[in-house]
């Protein structure tokens, strides 16, 4: 996975890692990183084998803001886990996984003709 410098409310820059799958999350993060934000609602009421869903009121990589973000915290960092639990792949610590919802108001259709054949509109 890519990583980058971004955000958390107002944690940060620290290193993220940058993925576009997780749809209907916009970023993934450790319940202790999570309390530590202002601005992050976690929902202890409803809770997934310790992963709970969460509201991110703004994230960013760097003039990308995302803000009312949706995502995921787990209680304890698991090998895998995107963002936190990569760390002993990369050799340094991340705060997050950055995805799919955090990136998509920043997409936009294609306007090159290279794409064109691609477009059913047309």
């Amino acid at each position: 996975m890519p990583c980058t410098l971004g955000s958390l409310g107002d944690y940060g820059p620290r290193m993220v890692t940058v993925g576009t799958g997780g749809i209907g999350v916009g970023l993934d993060t450790t319940l202790e990183i999570a309390e530590r934000v202002v601005g992050i609602t976690v929902d202890h009421d409803h809770p997934g084998a310790k992963v709970y869903t969460i509201t991110a009121d703004r994230i960013s990589l760097g003039s990308a803001v995302g803000r009312n973000v949706p995502g995921h915290v787990a209680d304890k960092v698991f090998p895998g886990f995107p963002g936190p639990g990569q760390w002993a792949q990369f050799g340094f610590a991340l705060i997050s996984n950055f995805t799919h919802e955090f990136f998509k108001p920043f997409a936009s259709p294609s306007t090159t003709p290279a794409c064109d054949s691609l477009r059913t509109d047309m």
